[in-house]
């Protein structure tokens, strides 16, 4: 295991001092950060011991593994309640732009330091899902406590969303995958898309988008008639949606799938098997939600929903070339579901709701299979040669 190198390691030893001083502003909170600042030395000094000795022995490596898992935990907290507190002390748009900014910063050497070249890939995958988590939690706690008619609506309306730390998810997961020496993802459309699959593509993602917002699924006509009635769209409702749109996407049709499709090359069912365990992990994360306002029957469902989601959506990401468009289709149904719904909470409601909802998923699987199958599998390969490393190559 390679040893931090200056400056990235000794900014971890004095991170505690500079990013807790704004606490300090405040008297609320104090205490708690205080022993946040206890943890940070802490954490410093176990990595010095482990830099020091170039970890070979295994408490050498076990005192880096305890420094990683202090970090991945308390860094982002860290940063964005330090922010929290210079708020209170300094409201204001100006102010917060200028805290947005220095969030951003202050996870470069966060990211740089984390996400070590001499990571296995299957690390790889459980280090980005936990500091993806850490950050989107830290960020949108972000605004709690603050007066927001301090700050212009728009300003409040993405920091509030979680659409800041969605950014600064962005900025960590491009630094670890240039670390791992893996390109971002394609932005380009696939030239080699044939016109009669993305025609189907196109209107079963209207068709989705629409009876995922409008439908009662109450009966087996909610599956075509719908009720047509809406909220204003607010844009408080934007950024909720645009939050999940930006970081899930990255986190998991970019992130997760790249790696573990890299991770899996050598395997036959490579493609197929990157696609499915990167749904699995992506139903997996709404688990947190039973933790809220959501009952379990919902959550599961939820769950499920999301699994098969993940599986159609990177499925046609792998097959029209485009990042842009998982991300785009991810936020517009959340957006308009939530504008629709007037609310973040996934609601199930009954059996009969339940039945209808995976009929409809169903298909969406069908749509996946389809996908990678035939020539529509061997389409893939132009995308597949853009978001793979040449070393780790992935033929279809």
């Amino acid at each position: 295991m390679k040893a931090y190198s200056s400056p990235w390691f000794w900014w971890y030893f004095v991170q505690g001092l500079i990013l807790t001083a704004g606490y300090f502003l405040a008297a609320q909170g104090a205490q708690f950060w205080l022993w946040a600042l206890v943890l940070t030395i802490i954490e410093g000094g176990l990595l010095l011991v482990s830099a020091i000795s170039a970890p070979k022995h295994w408490i050498s490596r076990l005192f880096k593994l305890l420094a990683v898992l202090i970090q991945l935990i308390v860094y982002p907290l860290i940063v964005f309640y330090s922010g929290q507190q210079f708020l209170r002390v300094l409201p204001g748009n100006l102010s917060l732009i200028l805290i947005a900014v220095l969030i951003l910063l202050a996870h470069i050497p966060f990211a740089k330091v984390l996400f070590t070249p001499d990571q296995h890939y299957l690390t790889r995958v459980i280090t980005t899902m936990l500091v993806a988590f850490m950050v989107i939690y830290a960020g949108t706690t972000f605004t709690e406590g603050l007066t927001k008619s301090a700050f212009a609506s728009p300003l409040w309306s993405f920091a509030e969303a979680g659409v800041l730390a969605a950014i600064v998810s962005v900025l960590v997961g491009a630094i670890a995958m240039r670390q791992w020496g893996l390109p971002l993802p394609s932005w380009r459309f696939n030239p080699n898309m044939q016109a009669g699959v993305l025609i189907v593509l196109v209107v079963f993602i209207i068709y989705f988008t629409l009876w995922n917002a409008f439908s009662t699924n109450d009966s087996f006509q909610s599956l075509f008639i719908w009720s047509w009635h809406s909220n204003p769209l607010t844009f408080n409702w934007f950024a909720q949606g645009l939050e999940p749109g930006i970081a899930e996407e990255w986190e998991y049709r970019y992130m997760v799938l790249t790696l573990l499709l890299v991770w899996l090359s050598r395997h036959r069912l490579a493609l197929s098997g990157g696609i499915f365990i990167t749904g699995l992990l992506f139903g997996a994360s709404h688990l947190i939600n039973v933790l809220g306002e959501q009952n379990w029957f919902d959550t599961l469902s939820q769950i499920q929903f999301a699994a098969v989601f993940g599986w159609f959506i990177a499925a046609v990401y792998l097959y029209v070339g485009s990042f842009s468009i998982p991300m785009l289709v991810h936020a517009t149904i959340d957006i308009l579901s939530m504008v629709v719904s007037n609310t973040e909470a996934s609601i199930t409601g009954s059996i009969t709701v339940y039945l209808f909802q995976t009929i409809v998923e169903v298909v969406m699987i069908g749509l996946t299979v389809w996908l990678l199958t035939g020539r529509r599998r061997q389409t893939m390969q132009w995308t597949l040669d853009r978001i793979m490393p040449k070393q780790g190559a992935l033929t279809i």
